[in-house]
């Protein structure tokens, strides 16, 4: 999994003109044994990842989210609390409750997310964690909804 997350120009998704983290730091630390180290670069990860759907500077969402469902199925992160915790922010934004987003972008974002459908569906099988239980439910509820 490193290995492949160390192959992609992540330099090309940085924020421009801004002091953008270093997104492979960033992806490395989600998969970090240290909760803290997984924890934060979540929050930070997070961030990119909305200014990145907000301004539609770049396309890092569609890259970050099948590399988070790579690492829930390879058992490549000890906290898939925290991936998890990253897609339902980002199946959030695909609801489009308000109707003010732009559907097409949110509609593809929507369809990587639901690729992992049967991952989701295992972990949830498998978990007793209410929040996890509660994040995937709606993850799933979302794609049923396509």
């Amino acid at each position: 999994m490193l290995e492949y997350i160390k192959s992609i120009d992540w330099a090309s998704y940085r924020l421009p003109g801004t002091e953008s983290p270093d997104i492979l730091l960033l992806m490395e630390g989600l998969l970090s044994d240290d909760f803290d180290v997984a924890d934060l670069s979540a929050v930070n990860l997070s961030a990119e990842l909305d200014e990145a759907l907000i301004t539609s500077v770049n396309d890092l969402p569609f890259v970050v989210v099948p590399i988070l469902i790579k690492a829930l199925n390879s058992g490549a992160t000890r906290h898939k609390s925290i991936l998890i915790g990253i897609l339902t922010e980002l199946t959030n934004h695909t609801d489009n409750k308000h109707g003010f987003r732009p559907k097409e972008k949110y509609a593809r974002l929507r369809i990587e997310i639901c690729k992992g459908s049967e991952i989701y569906r295992s972990i949830l099988s498998e978990t007793t964690n209410v929040f996890l239980t509660h994040n995937l439910t709606y993850i799933l509820d979302v794609c049923a909804k396509k």
